[in-house]
């Protein structure tokens, strides 16, 4: 019976290993070309300076630091068409959404929101690394 009960869980595990293997957020098994390290400012109801890693995936991930309420992690994705998507303090209540692109000359640029505060601006950067 434990030995059943054992193999189960086992089985559960792996499949739901590779079912969410893909969803790390850019467009998984393809190198993106955004890849990278970039940097830049937001403005409106809050201001401050961010930093982020895309990665060989278009994971998105780093931090900013805002005027309000100091350093705040950040995630999110950039699909192969340079869409970015990401969110500032973990969304849910507090968080804060992203939503921009790459362009060809590797500018950042797009919008902020924060629904709970009803706090939004606008955003923009450069790619500062590879």
């Amino acid at each position: 019976m434990k030995t059943r009960f054992y193999l189960t869980f086992v089985a559960m595990f792996l499949a739901l290993t590779f079912i969410f293997s893909g969803c790390g957020g850019g467009d998984s098994g393809t190198i993106s070309p955004y890849a990278g390290s970039y940097e830049g400012t937001y403005t409106g109801d809050d201001t401050g300076t961010w930093k982020v890693t895309v990665s060989l995936y278009g994971v998105v991930s780093g931090s900013l630091i805002s005027s309000q309420i100091g350093y705040v992690t950040v995630s999110g994705a950039v699909r192969h068409t340079g869409e970015l998507d990401a969110v500032a303090g973990g969304g849910g209540d507090n968080g804060s959404y992203f939503v921009g692109a790459i362009d060809a000359d590797e500018n950042v640029y797009g919008l902020w929101e924060n629904p709970t505060t009803y706090q939004d601006g606008t955003f923009s950067g450069r790619k500062t690394g590879d």
